[in-house]
């Protein structure tokens, strides 16, 4: 699917603007709030859950996964998809994350398309190493795909680094690559002397 994506944009330039926008996302998160507490997680907005330092809220994922489809505004999407961007969400969310984030318009700019790359990231596993290589090598997804390039960094697997290289004059990628590389070589050059 490709064109503009038929999420309202989050707008507000002005104090006064950002304030509306404001009340705006409260009135528009009632419901999601609403059933958030039908399984125990109070919070006044879903960005409460987003930088969460309480204990893991795996009851919320099935919540989260029911409104992440809706079509909310940018900055209520992205915040639902971060929200979700735990690796104990794996087994809910990973397949339905990964076909929205398929399905999404190509890269707009727009929040949600990089938050749904987080959760992907945040969620992965070794063995979904080639499909973050397919995401990778789709360029309809812009810039959002840096986020799994430090998954592929992390990867033993030789062919995680050929798709590194092979990304290194990816415009959208090119200065994440280069230090991802550079941070490779200098480990091992390191291991290489630390051996002799």
């Amino acid at each position: 699917m490709t064109g503009v994506s038929p999420r309202k944009l989050w707008v507000g330039a002005t104090e006064a603007e950002r304030d509306i926008a404001s009340a705006e996302m409260h009135q528009e998160q009632r419901a999601l709030v609403a059933d958030l507490q039908t399984v125990g997680i109070h919070v006044k907005s879903v960005w409460d859950l987003v930088n969460w330092r309480g204990a893991p809220y795996p009851e919320a994922v099935p919540v989260l996964l029911n409104h992440l489809p809706l079509l909310y505004s940018d900055r209520l999407g992205e915040g639902i998809a971060r929200a979700i961007a735990c690796p104990y969400a794996r087994s809910l969310a990973f397949e339905p994350v990964l076909q929205l984030y398929k399905d999404s318009a190509d890269y707009d700019g727009s929040g949600f398309k990089d938050a749904l790359a987080v959760a992907l990231r945040c969620m992965a596993r070794p063995h979904d190493l080639d499909v973050l290589i397919d995401l990778l090598n789709n360029y309809e997804n812009g810039p959002s795909r840096i986020f799994f390039l430090r998954n592929l960094a992390r990867s033993k697997k030789p062919h995680a680094l050929e798709a590194i290289v092979r990304l290194k004059d990816d415009p959208d990628l090119t200065r994440e690559v280069q230090h991802i590389l550079k941070q490779k070589l200098k480990y091992k050059g390191k291991r290489l002397v630390e051996k002799h």
